[in-house]
């Protein structure tokens, strides 16, 4: 085999690894954005988390609030 034909064949063989790659990043980003739709962003859990913050430490305020009236 002459040096030619050796790197047309490598050649030939990055193209198909970087094609399978290429397919294997599209199934990939198929996955996370199927799981986009199911969980909640870290965003959307923060603020659910924050809300949740707010209105227990409101409750607690309330419930100091009239513990010390009585």
């Amino acid at each position: 085999m002459s040096d030619v034909d050796v790197l047309e064949m490598e050649i030939q063989n990055m193209k198909n690894d970087i094609s399978e790659i290429k397919e294997d990043l599209k199934e990939i980003k198929n996955m996370f954005n199927k799981l986009d739709d199911r969980y909640p962003t870290r965003r959307e859990f923060k603020t659910v988390v924050s809300v949740i913050w707010f209105v227990a430490t409101v409750l607690w305020v309330i419930a100091t609030i009239l513990s010390l009236s009585k």
